[in-house]
């Protein structure tokens, strides 16, 4: 059975959410730890989703720590980045470094502080996170809400999950994952310029686990200093490189109706 995971030392709480998820989501199993040791000695699989506490009071057995969760996270994302994690706190987002918490959103993550959301809408959040995903990488720190917003209103059983490209892939890190739409932009940001070799080798990497897994390759401001090396890769491996325009209407249609042409999605 799939699982999720409420990582949280504040009990009666969590007993209620975890209570909740059970009866709005008929078909997962629901584990509550106080402390992310117990997560990490009981080995679990089948994991969906992880909400996560960032402070622990710690006690006689287990350590705590006012950052603690967010030492976890970062440990965790890096050993399975598909794996969607809800970051659920009474800590305030002025509190914490801002950095982690753009590399939280990075990794298509979500950090809520607890008293701004609702029983209800969270459980809703858990819903749409335990989807089926497809996985938008792209190399520049742009946001691409309206596509997300785009390609999720018009299908039923799909989440999309904005990340930045990382190395250490394994097939286990692509059960959920149904599609990876690369979004590659030419762009004079130093962090694009070195996050666009990465993609590459990312994708190679995909690639190498899993010849016959569906990327597609969409290209902005038609992009020259790559196209040799993304055009040789992507034709050895039958994916598609296709221009693209992010602010275009008519190009978010066709992107969705490629992705229900390859029977992905409803």
């Amino acid at each position: 059975m799939k699982k999720i995971i409420i990582l949280d030392d504040d009990k009666n709480s969590m007993d209620n959410l975890k209570l909740t998820i059970e009866l709005d989501m008929p078909g997962y199993e629901v584990l509550v730890f106080q402390y992310p040791e117990q997560f990490e000695d009981a080995s679990i699989n089948n994991i969906s989703l992880i909400v996560l506490d960032v402070m622990f009071a710690g006690d006689g057995e287990f350590k705590g720590g006012f950052d603690l969760g967010l030492d976890f996270y970062f440990k965790y994302k890096n050993e399975n980045p598909t794996i969607p994690v809800i970051i659920l706190t009474k800590k305030t987002k002025k509190s914490i470094d801002p950095k982690k918490i753009q590399l939280i959103k990075n990794k298509g993550d979500l950090f809520i502080e607890k008293p701004s959301i609702s029983i209800k809408d969270l459980v809703k959040l858990i819903s749409l996170k335990c989807r089926k995903k497809i996985l938008l990488i792209n190399n520049s720190s742009e946001s691409h809400d309206q596509l997300i917003v785009s390609i999720e209103s018009r299908t039923t059983n799909i989440g999309i999950l904005q990340i930045k490209p990382w190395l250490n892939v394994n097939k286990n890190h692509l059960k959920e994952i149904l599609l990876m739409i690369f979004l590659i932009k030419d762009s004079l940001e130093i962090e694009a310029q070195d996050c666009l070799e990465v993609c590459l080798e990312f994708y190679l990497n995909i690639k190498e686990i899993r010849p016959s897994f569906p990327v597609i390759i969409l290209t902005t401001d038609q992009i020259e200093s790559i196209s040799n090396d993304w055009i040789k890769t992507a034709s050895k491996y039958g994916d598609q490189i296709i221009d693209f325009d992010t602010s275009s209407i008519e190009s978010k249609s066709a992107l969705v109706t490629l992705i229900k042409n390859k029977n992905l999605l409803t």
